[in-house]
Protein backbone atom coordinates (compact mmCIF):
# COMPACT_ATOMS: atom_id res chain seq x y z
CA UNK A 1 0.00 0.00 0.00
CA UNK A 2 1.44 3.39 -1.03
CA UNK A 3 1.42 6.54 1.06
CA UNK A 4 -1.76 7.98 -0.53
CA UNK A 5 -3.59 4.68 -0.01
CA UNK A 6 -2.45 4.60 3.62
CA UNK A 7 -3.68 8.16 4.14
CA UNK A 8 -7.06 7.36 2.55
CA UNK A 9 -7.42 4.30 4.76
CA UNK A 10 -6.76 6.34 7.91
CA UNK A 11 -9.26 8.99 6.78
CA UNK A 12 -11.94 6.37 6.30
CA UNK A 13 -11.36 4.83 9.72
CA UNK A 14 -10.91 8.16 11.50
CA UNK A 15 -14.03 9.87 10.22
CA UNK A 16 -16.24 6.87 10.98
CA UNK A 17 -14.94 6.49 14.54
CA UNK A 18 -17.13 8.65 16.77
CA UNK A 19 -15.17 7.69 19.91
CA UNK A 20 -11.94 8.91 18.26
CA UNK A 21 -13.48 12.25 17.31
CA UNK A 22 -15.00 12.71 20.78
CA UNK A 23 -11.64 11.99 22.41
CA UNK A 24 -9.98 14.57 20.18
CA UNK A 25 -12.61 17.16 21.14
CA UNK A 26 -12.02 16.46 24.85
CA UNK A 27 -8.25 16.80 24.50
CA UNK A 28 -8.40 20.01 22.43
CA UNK A 29 -11.72 21.73 23.21
CA UNK A 30 -10.46 25.17 22.19
CA UNK A 31 -8.78 24.12 18.94
CA UNK A 32 -10.85 21.96 16.65
CA UNK A 33 -8.82 19.85 14.28
CA UNK A 34 -10.29 19.16 10.88
CA UNK A 35 -8.11 16.02 10.62
CA UNK A 36 -7.14 17.02 7.09
CA UNK A 37 -3.62 16.71 5.76
CA UNK A 38 -2.44 19.59 3.59
CA UNK A 39 0.50 17.75 1.97
CA UNK A 40 -0.32 14.34 0.54
CA UNK A 41 2.78 13.06 -1.23
CA UNK A 42 6.50 13.57 -1.71
CA UNK A 43 6.01 15.74 -4.82
CA UNK A 44 3.63 18.07 -2.95
CA UNK A 45 6.23 18.40 -0.19
CA UNK A 46 9.05 19.17 -2.60
CA UNK A 47 6.98 21.85 -4.34
CA UNK A 48 5.91 23.47 -1.06
CA UNK A 49 9.38 23.51 0.50
CA UNK A 50 10.65 25.09 -2.71
CA UNK A 51 8.52 28.13 -1.83
CA UNK A 52 10.48 28.86 1.37
CA UNK A 53 13.69 26.83 1.12
CA UNK A 54 15.93 29.91 1.51
CA UNK A 55 14.39 30.62 4.94
CA UNK A 56 15.29 27.20 6.35
CA UNK A 57 18.63 26.42 4.73
CA UNK A 58 21.15 25.58 7.47
CA UNK A 59 18.67 26.47 10.21
CA UNK A 60 16.96 24.69 13.12
CA UNK A 61 13.32 24.11 12.16
CA UNK A 62 10.27 22.83 14.02
CA UNK A 63 7.14 21.72 12.18
CA UNK A 64 3.95 21.93 14.24
CA UNK A 65 1.18 19.53 13.24
CA UNK A 66 3.50 17.53 10.99
CA UNK A 67 0.92 15.00 9.81
CA UNK A 68 2.77 12.12 8.13
CA UNK A 69 6.06 14.04 8.00
CA UNK A 70 6.33 14.71 4.28
CA UNK A 71 7.22 18.41 4.66
CA UNK A 72 9.61 17.60 7.50
CA UNK A 73 11.35 15.04 5.30
CA UNK A 74 11.81 17.53 2.48
CA UNK A 75 12.89 20.33 4.84
CA UNK A 76 15.50 18.06 6.42
CA UNK A 77 17.37 18.06 3.10
CA UNK A 78 18.13 21.77 3.63
CA UNK A 79 17.89 22.52 7.36
CA UNK A 80 20.55 21.67 9.92
CA UNK A 81 17.84 20.12 12.14
CA UNK A 82 14.12 19.44 11.78
CA UNK A 83 11.89 18.47 14.68
CA UNK A 84 8.43 17.41 13.50
CA UNK A 85 5.66 17.25 16.08
CA UNK A 86 2.38 15.42 15.50
CA UNK A 87 -0.19 14.50 18.12
CA UNK A 88 -2.13 11.92 16.13
CA UNK A 89 -0.57 8.44 16.29
CA UNK A 90 -2.41 7.40 13.11
CA UNK A 91 -0.37 9.90 11.08
CA UNK A 92 2.79 8.91 12.93
CA UNK A 93 2.24 5.30 11.91
CA UNK A 94 2.19 6.31 8.25
CA UNK A 95 5.39 8.32 8.83
CA UNK A 96 7.08 5.23 10.26
CA UNK A 97 6.02 3.07 7.33
CA UNK A 98 6.57 5.43 4.38
CA UNK A 99 8.85 8.31 5.38
CA UNK A 100 11.17 7.13 8.16
CA UNK A 101 12.94 4.51 5.98
CA UNK A 102 13.94 7.33 3.59
CA UNK A 103 15.18 9.47 6.50
CA UNK A 104 17.36 6.59 7.70
CA UNK A 105 18.66 5.78 4.24
CA UNK A 106 19.75 9.39 3.65
CA UNK A 107 20.82 10.00 7.28
CA UNK A 108 18.78 13.20 7.41
CA UNK A 109 18.64 15.42 10.54
CA UNK A 110 14.95 14.77 11.22
CA UNK A 111 13.36 13.88 14.54
CA UNK A 112 9.66 13.02 14.63
CA UNK A 113 7.92 13.46 17.97
CA UNK A 114 4.50 11.98 18.62
CA UNK A 115 3.11 14.28 21.26
CA UNK A 116 1.42 17.51 22.21
CA UNK A 117 3.14 20.55 20.70
CA UNK A 118 1.92 22.63 23.64
CA UNK A 119 4.69 20.97 25.69
CA UNK A 120 7.57 21.72 23.31
CA UNK A 121 8.92 24.27 25.75
CA UNK A 122 9.98 21.27 27.82
CA UNK A 123 12.72 20.67 25.25
CA UNK A 124 14.22 23.91 26.52
CA UNK A 125 15.39 24.87 23.06
CA UNK A 126 14.67 27.60 20.56
CA UNK A 127 14.26 27.13 16.83
CA UNK A 128 15.15 29.51 14.02
CA UNK A 129 11.92 28.79 12.18
CA UNK A 130 8.55 27.24 12.95
CA UNK A 131 6.64 25.81 10.00
CA UNK A 132 2.89 25.34 10.11
CA UNK A 133 0.94 23.85 7.23
CA UNK A 134 -2.54 23.64 8.61
CA UNK A 135 -6.04 25.01 8.57
CA UNK A 136 -6.75 23.56 12.00
CA UNK A 137 -5.79 24.80 15.46
CA UNK A 138 -4.05 27.83 13.99
CA UNK A 139 -4.29 29.99 17.11
CA UNK A 140 -2.70 27.23 19.18
CA UNK A 141 0.09 26.58 16.66
CA UNK A 142 0.86 30.28 16.17
CA UNK A 143 1.02 30.83 19.92
CA UNK A 144 3.48 27.93 20.28
CA UNK A 145 5.54 29.17 17.32
CA UNK A 146 5.87 32.63 18.86
CA UNK A 147 7.20 31.11 22.09
CA UNK A 148 9.79 28.76 20.62
CA UNK A 149 10.98 30.23 17.31
CA UNK A 150 12.37 33.40 15.77
CA UNK A 151 10.38 33.16 12.52
CA UNK A 152 7.10 31.53 11.46
CA UNK A 153 6.15 30.17 8.07
CA UNK A 154 2.41 29.55 7.68
CA UNK A 155 1.25 27.58 4.66
CA UNK A 156 4.35 28.57 2.69
CA UNK A 157 4.50 32.28 3.61
CA UNK A 158 6.73 33.99 6.15
CA UNK A 159 4.34 35.73 8.53
CA UNK A 160 6.60 36.90 11.35
CA UNK A 161 10.06 38.37 11.80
Amino acid sequence: MGIRSSICHVYNVMHDDIAYLELWDRLFPEDKSMHILTVLDFNDAKREVGRFREYIRGRRVVELGAGVGLLAYEMSKYASLVVAVEFDPAWARIYLKHVYPRVLAKKLPLFFIVGDARHLDLLNTRFDTAVIYSNSALDMFLNIANKISNKTILNGKVISK
